[in-house]
C-alpha cells in the first residue's frame, strides 16, 4: 500500500469534492493524503470534514514549510493538483520536477475569448513553457481539453476527467421518495401539478445571469409558467426587490443537499444563463434528476452535456430574447420536453463519480509507471 502513496492538493472542501474523495479513496489501491489550500474559498461551506484531511495554514512561511516537508518526507509516488494558478500548486509543480515525482493536474478552465489582450499575450508566452512540466492533465471535459491544446499541450498528456457530481446518489434519493412526493412537494411551495417550473440553483452573483433571467421571466405573461431561484449571494437584495413586482417567481433561499434535490425533482427545466462559467456542476445535478437544461453558450460543460434539441437548449450569453424563446419553447412542446427528459437520463448515466474516480486513478497509475 505504501508504494502507491499519493498527495492530492485541492482548492477547498466543497460538497462535490467531498463526494469525489469518498468515491476515489476506496477506488485507489494505496494511500491518499488530502491537502486543502483553503477552508473556504468560493463560499462559506458548512461541511463536516474527515479528520485525516488537512487544511494548509494561512501563514505564508508555514505554508512553504508544510509543502516542502510533504514532498520530501512522505515519499509520494504521484501528486494530484487542482489547477496550476495557486502559488502552492506552482511550487509543487517545480518541486515535483526536482524530486522526480510525477504530477497530474486537473482543470475546469475553458478557453474564454473575452479576457484582456495583455493577459492573452502573457499566457501565450508563459503557459506553453509551464505546461511542459506536469506529466498529465485531467480536463473536466472537451472545452477544457481545447484550452490545454490551445497552449500546446500534446494530446498524449491529456485525459478527460469527466467532471461530475454524485449522479447515483441523487437518483437514489429521488427513487426513495414517496409516490405522492411530486404533488405534495409542489403543494408545499404553492405550486400545482399543472405548473411548468423552471429552476435556477447557484450563487446570486452577476456573472450567473440572474438579472437577465429575472428580466426575461418578467416578460412571460403566462401564469402556468413558474420560476424557482435557490441560492444566496450579493444579489439577494436585488432579487427580493425585483420579485415584489414579478409574479410566479419563488425564492427558495440557500438550501442543503437533499432540499436542493427535491427542487430538481419538482421542477421541469433547469436554467443557467451565465455570462461565463468554467464548468457548471449544477447541470450535472439537474440531469441526474432527469431535467433538461437551458444553458448559455459560455458555460464550460455544454460541449459534453448539452446536445441541442436532445438534452437541452443553448442560448447566447446575456440574451434576454434567447432566454424567453427557450423557456416558451419548452412550455409549448410537451412531447419534445418529455423526450429530452429521457435523453438526459441516458446521457448522464456515463458521467458518474465512479467513472470520474476511475479516470483519475487510471491517469495516476499511468504517470507512475512511465
Amino acid at each position: 500500500m505504501g508504494d502507491k502513496k499519493i498527495l492530492m492538493v485541492l482548492v477547498e472542501p466543497t460538497p462535490y469534492i467531498l463526494d469525489l474523495l469518498a468515491t476515489l479513496i476506496p477506488t485507489w489501491k494505496g494511500k491518499i493524503d488530502v491537502l486543502f489550500l483553503n477552508k473556504t474559498f468560493s463560499q462559506n461551506w458548512t461541511l463536516l470534514l474527515d479528520k485525516n484531511y488537512n487544511i494548509l495554514s494561512k501563514n505564508p512561511l508555514v505554508r512553504i514549510k508544510n509543502v516542502y516537508q510533504n514532498v520530501v518526507k512522505n515519499n509520494y509516488k504521484a501528486i494530484f493538483l487542482a489547477g496550476w494558478i495557486h502559488p502552492v500548486c506552482l511550487a509543487l509543480i517545480i518541486l515535483s520536477k526536482i524530486f522526480r515525482i510525477p504530477v497530474a493536474v486537473d482543470s475546469d478552465t475553458p478557453l474564454f475569448h473575452f479576457i484582456p489582450l495583455w493577459k492573452r499575450i502573457i499566457k501565450r508566452a508563459v503557459y506553453p513553457l509551464l505546461f511542459k512540466l506536469p506529466n498529465m492533465f485531467l480536463p473536466g471535459g472537451t472545452r477544457q481539453a481545447e484550452y490545454l491544446q490551445h497552449y500546446k499541450v500534446p494530446s498524449k498528456k491529456i485525459r478527460l476527467e469527466q467532471m461530475t457530481v454524485d449522479v447515483i446518489g441523487i437518483q437514489r434519493y429521488i427513487n426513495q421518495l414517496p409516490t405522492n412526493a411530486y404533488i405534495s412537494l409542489r403543494e408545499r411551495f404553492g405550486f400545482t401539478s399543472n405548473d411548468f417550473i423552471f429552476l435556477f440553483v447557484g450563487r446570486l452573483i452577476e456573472r450567473k445571469g440572474i438579472k437577465e433571467l429575472i428580466k426575461a421571466f418578467s416578460k412571460i405573461k403566462n401564469n402556468q409558467i413558474k420560476l424557482i431561484i435557490a441560492g444566496d449571494g450579493p444579489l439577494k437584495s436585488y432579487l427580493e426587490n425585483a420579485l415584489q413586482s414579478i409574479k410566479n417567481v419563488y425564492y427558495a433561499g440557500c438550501l442543503e443537499k437533499n432540499a436542493i434535490i427535491e427542487m430538481y425533482f419538482i421542477s421541469n427545466v433547469f436554467v443557467l444563463p451565465a455570462h461565463w462559467e468554467p464548468w457548471g456542476l449544477v447541470i450535472n445535478e439537474a440531469m441526474a434528476a432527469g431535467k433538461p437544461a437551458i444553458v448559455s453558450d459560455q458555460v464550460g460543460c455544454i460541449d459534453d452535456l448539452i446536445i441541442p434539441g436532445k438534452t437541452g437548449l443553448i442560448t447566447k450569453s446575456q440574451s434576454i430574447d434567447d432566454l424567453i424563446k427557450a423557456m416558451i419553447y419548452f412550455f409549448e412542446n410537451p412531447t419534445i420536453y418529455a423526450t429530452m427528459s429521457k435523453n438526459v437520463l441516458n446521457h448522464i448515466a456515463n458521467w458518474t463519480l465512479e467513472n470520474e474516480a476511475k479516470n483519475i486513478c487510471s491517469a495516476l497509475e499511468y504517470i507512475m509507471n512511465t
